[in-house]
């Protein structure tokens, strides 16, 4: 006799008792897409692969979400840290001096960078290995022991895809983080100025190392911490801030240095 095919409700009333140590809550569709995922794969599966097959299977359909939804969150994070050291920094300088003039307009196109960043739009490629889940999602989703039913058995795959793309996504923005910092970084205004009393290129390597830190955290169980790292406020209005990074004058590439950050084995680059 064939298992009955699992409803949309009966998911969504497990999935609180198997998401209590997600950091953020699993969109609404996570239910739906779960019992469709689950129903199509057990179908026409043996009774011995059951288990296995619709486990993965729902961890195909949840973990793109967790993966978009950790991607977008980590890349605002590490973007506002790097907007809100460019503005404290801005706050600072002295426009009665054309020097430091520059320096607005360098720390301008900064803050232009990450807001960019926020809003690029990623697609990932049909070769792209990092937007596909690794082994460990496969088998932590069909390894809770709690689960008895086909019900609570989906409603843990779930859970586990979701977390683990929130986090694999998350981690990703350290590469945003590098992307917005390396386009000012590598120019010849950033190696011939200072900010804070620094040259302007060691002063953006340890923005850049500031907002690795947060891409290295991960949501976890951090949220209060990450929120403090990211900071808290709402950033102001960009009007004049873009106006300075037009005036600025253009950033015009040096060579590049792809060679280990500091401390960190990952290059600079993508």
């Amino acid at each position: 006799m064939s298992a009955r095919p699992l409803t949309w409700a009966t998911v969504a009333a497990h999935l609180p008792g198997y998401s209590a140590d997600a950091s953020w809550p699993a969109p609404a569709d996570v239910a739906e897409r779960t019992a469709i995922a689950w129903n199509e794969a057990t179908l026409a599966a043996a009774d011995v692969d059951r288990h296995q097959t619709g486990a993965d299977a729902v961890v195909d359909a949840v973990f793109p979400l967790g993966l978009a939804a950790g991607r977008r969150g980590g890349v605002e994070a590490v973007a506002q840290r790097i907007s809100t050291a460019a503005r404290e920094a801005s706050t600072r300088l002295d426009d009665d001096t054309d020097p430091e003039r520059v320096v607005r307009g360098l720390l301008a196109q900064l803050t232009t960078a990450a807001r960019n960043e926020v809003r690029r739009d990623y697609e990932p490629g049909p070769d792209d290995e990092s937007n596909r889940p690794l082994l460990r999602t496969y088998i932590a989703a069909s390894s809770d022991n709690r689960a008895r039913t086909d019900a609570q058995r989906a409603a843990a795959a779930a859970n586990v895809a979701w977390t683990h793309g929130l986090q694999d996504g998350w981690g990703q923005a350290y590469w945003a983080a590098n992307r917005i910092v390396s386009s000012i970084r590598d120019s010849e205004i950033s190696a011939t100025s200072a900010v804070d009393g620094i040259p302007a290129f060691a002063w953006l390597d340890d923005v850049a190392d500031s907002a690795r830190v947060i891409a290295d955290e991960r949501p976890g169980r951090h949220p209060v911490r990450l929120a403090r790292l990211a900071g808290s406020s709402k950033p102001p209005s960009t009007a004049g801030e873009d106006r300075a990074a037009q005036d600025a004058p253009p950033v015009t590439p040096i060579p590049r240095n792809d060679g280990p950050d500091k401390g960190n084995r990952r290059p600079r680059g993508m």
